[in-house]
């Protein structure tokens, strides 16, 4: 099965404000997330619903 991520203004606006903030750390962790997301959304990092 293949998924989509949809982004909202406010999602993308707090992905430019991680970015600004020089938190590379943070900022790598950002496509890691997202390539989850799209593999497996219902586990993997974080918590799933």
């Amino acid at each position: 099965m293949t998924y989509q991520l949809d982004f909202s203004k406010q999602s993308l606006e707090d992905i430019r404000k991680i970015k600004k903030s020089c938190n590379l750390k943070l900022f790598d962790k950002v496509p890691i997330i997202f390539d989850e997301l799209l593999t497996h959304p219902t586990t993997g990092t974080g918590k799933s619903e």
